[in-house]
């Protein structure tokens, strides 16, 4: 697992976590994961353990907070 920051177009970081299989297995495609509008990147928990399952099963898994969302800059917009 590995926490990154993201920008957006308009240069707003987003806090985001990179979950990957293990290195000798290689990742067979990407799942992002998108939280609801009362919620942040871990989804009160069920996002990181579906992201860790998934790499388990040899894919990727992002999940990312909207702006204004847990630890992300910026303010929720429309």
């Amino acid at each position: 697992m590995e926490e990154v920051r993201v920008a957006s177009m308009d240069c707003i970081e987003l806090a985001a976590v990179v979950h990957r299989p293990a290195a000798d297995a290689g990742s067979r495609g990407t799942v992002l994961l998108v939280h609801g509008i009362s919620s942040d990147l871990d989804e009160g928990g069920g996002f990181v353990r579906l992201a860790d399952r998934l790499a388990a099963h040899g894919l990727t898994a992002v999940r990312f907070s909207f702006r204004g969302h847990g630890t992300s800059g910026g303010t929720p917009r429309a």
